[in-house]
């Protein structure tokens, strides 16, 4: 079949290579280059799509989705209805169907994802397992993605930076800052917190936390054994000041 070959009143298009376009009469202002491209959009009334896809398959089975960038092979190639995603990369967003507002950027980012909306993956196979959470930011190679592929993560609202930062994790609300070491065998989280509790982890088991400015704190300060350090220091002030 050729390309754009259905049109009749929709303009301002340009379809390149088989199949691309070629079911939709009425939309208008779409770009799609590459065998298969954009190849479902049809919509039933006069409408400005805005849709562009480029690569083989890229977009294919969009109906009526509208403001979707998608660029390389198979990107976005389940997409029916989502909106306003921007994809680049091999297989990145390529399970999703009707989820919006999503960002991936690398070969296989968000390749897993079905319905989540507005998540952004940028590095390869970044947030590789996820399926449908939805909010989920991850920036590196691997990020929120899965060790072996076996588990797979509807969580939410999570953010990963690093490399293969937050590897397997299948909660919601977490943060990773984290990269994993050069034999590729153990994840050194550096930070890591929840945002439902407010908990926050410094540093590892080795090396040292460094503040270079000053620290207020409101709350309980645990200093090893000593679970209430304002308490003793009040308790103690007499010894403190003395050096006792």
């Amino acid at each position: 079949s050729g390309s754009g070959d259905a049109l009749t009143t929709g303009g301002y298009n340009t379809a390149i290579g088989g199949f691309a376009l070629t079911a939709d009469d009425v939309g208008s202002k779409t770009t799609a280059i590459g065998w298969g491209a954009l190849q479902a959009q049809n919509y039933s009334t006069a409408t400005d799509s805005l849709n562009v896809a480029v690569g083989y398959n890229s977009s294919k089975f969009i109906t009526t989705g509208v403001q979707n960038t998608t660029v390389g092979g198979l990107s976005g190639d389940a997409l029916t209805t989502g909106n306003n995603n921007a994809v680049l990369g091999y297989l990145a967003l390529s399970a999703e169907t009707t989820g919006s507002n999503n960002v991936a950027i690398g070969q296989q980012a968000l390749v897993s994802n079905t319905t989540g909306s507005g998540n952004v993956a940028v590095g390869k196979d970044a947030l590789q397992n996820h399926t449908t959470g939805s909010s989920n930011t991850a920036i590196g190679d691997g990020a929120g993605g899965t060790s072996d592929g076996s588990v797979t993560s509807t969580g939410s609202r999570n953010v990963y930076i690093g490399y293969k930062a937050g590897l397997d994790n299948t909660d919601d609300d977490k943060l990773y800052i984290s990269s994993y070491d050069s034999d590729n065998s153990a994840e050194r989280n550096l930070i890591t917190g929840d945002f439902s509790t407010g908990d926050l982890s410094l540093g590892q088991t080795s090396g040292t936390v460094t503040i270079l400015n000053d620290a207020d704190i409101d709350g309980t300060l645990t200093l090893g054994s000593l679970s209430d350090v304002e308490s003793s220091i009040n308790t103690n002030s007499t010894n403190i000041s003395s050096n006792d």
